[in-house]
């Protein structure tokens, strides 16, 4: 049971799917398939090189509508990440998913982080539903 003003706080894995509730309770299924850190990225905008003494740290996210209606455009955001020096990172580029029922799509989530420092935690605030969502990156391969 939660407490008002506290979080459940649920530990996340790749390529382990996590279903959520958006849109009045549709059910769609989040899977973190990969990360990886780069100093370029092609954006949908374009392709763009990281800010010298920058790196990209970028997943590749699955969602999939496990509901009988559609959900339209949904933005995915209120990600963080934090690095082994205490920094924290908001997202540059959130991933973006409408879904027709049983169709997957998949999309990125991009943060822009020193060269210097190493991605320690990624943590998600799900604020309508008062859970957080952490994945321990020291256990996740980052190439």
């Amino acid at each position: 049971m939660l407490r008002e003003g506290k979080s459940e706080r649920e530990l996340i894995r790749l390529r382990v799917p996590l279903i959520i509730g958006i849109e009045d309770e549709r059910p769609v299924e989040l899977t973190f398939t990969s990360t990886w850190l780069s100093t370029t990225h092609h954006f949908t905008y374009g392709f763009r090189e990281s800010d010298e003494g920058y790196r990209f740290l970028v997943f590749l996210i699955q969602a999939r509508n496990l509901g009988p209606r559609t959900v339209t455009p949904v933005i995915v955001e209120g990600f963080e990440v934090l690095a082994d020096n205490g920094y924290i990172y908001s997202e540059i580029d959130s991933p973006t998913f409408g879904l027709r029922p049983g169709e997957s799509k998949v999309d990125y989530l991009i943060f822009e982080i020193l060269s210097s420092v190493n991605p320690v935690q990624l943590v998600w605030n799900d604020r309508s539903r008062c859970r957080k969502f952490v994945m321990d990156l020291r256990e996740e391969y980052l190439s």
